[in-house]
């Protein structure tokens, strides 16, 4: 695209090939060459974090009083009721504290 743009000025007239100029331009990106995942190791990532749910789970159960039944989805509703009814606020960034009633429905 900046090719076509390029020739398209210089056929308006507006440029011509004289002089070449290099810009330093420095642009900050949240892209970075780890942000491609091969979809074995998603599969593999999610197989984790499911075993790891399941392990957690009964334990969270029992710290908040909830059935030992209760699904993933019925904990995450009774966190977010407790952060809602407490009046406790997210907190997003480096060098915040968060208590668990935060962490764990993240």
């Amino acid at each position: 695209m900046f090719c076509q743009l390029i020739m398209k000025l210089h056929e308006l007239g507006e440029i011509e090939f004289n002089n070449i100029f290099i810009d330093g331009t420095k642009i900050e990106s949240n892209a970075n060459r780890y942000t491609f995942v091969w979809a074995k190791t998603v599969e593999k990532n999610l197989q984790k974090l499911n075993a790891k749910i399941n392990n957690e789970l009964p334990d969270l159960c029992q710290k908040y009083g909830l059935s030992e039944s209760a699904s993933l989805a019925d904990v995450i509703e009774f966190l977010l009721k407790a952060r809602d009814f407490l009046g406790i606020k997210f907190v997003y960034g480096r060098g915040k504290h968060k208590t668990d009633t935060i962490k764990i429905p993240e």
